[in-house]
């Protein structure tokens, strides 16, 4: 019943994954400054990089089987990995990341009313709605950081 909320998701994180550069490597000079800067680069990306995760993660959270505080938890933890990343990330793409917190604590938001299936049912396409933010907000802040990783 609840399974196109998800696919929905699923489809929507898949552009997401589209959208990332497999690269994640930069060249680093000898200067200190250049690999304090590659170690910022890295840090920076691999942070990308778990918030990527977390929010693939989410969208293979299976409501049927494994019942709302599934979902619940995928969030709490994307919240965690937008919270490490926004510690990493420069201004330049600050309103990326914002975005993305927002769209985070919206799903918190819609989610927390949530007690069981039957209320669920009743506020699925809140649900949608949350969960396509999140994969909206995350596609924007993927793209953002493609020039740094």
């Amino acid at each position: 019943m609840l399974r196109w909320i998800i696919f929905g998701f699923v489809a929507a994180l898949l552009a997401l994954a589209a959208a990332c550069s497999d690269n994640n490597e930069k060249t680093s000079g000898g200067s200190s400054a250049q690999a304090n800067s590659a170690s910022a680069t890295a840090s920076l990306c691999n942070q990308k990089d778990a918030v990527q995760a977390a929010a693939t993660d989410l969208g293979s959270t299976d409501v049927v089987a494994e019942g709302t505080n599934a979902l619940k938890a995928s969030v709490d933890n994307l919240k965690k990995k937008v919270d490490d990343l926004k510690k990493v990330v420069g201004n330049d793409v600050k309103d990326e990341v914002d975005g993305l917190e927002k769209a985070v604590s919206d799903a918190q938001d819609t989610l927390s009313g949530i007690q069981d299936d039957a209320t669920l049912s009743e506020k699925k396409n809140a649900v949608l709605s949350a969960l396509t933010g999140i994969a909206t907000a995350s596609t924007a802040l993927v793209g953002a950081l493609k020039k740094d990783c």
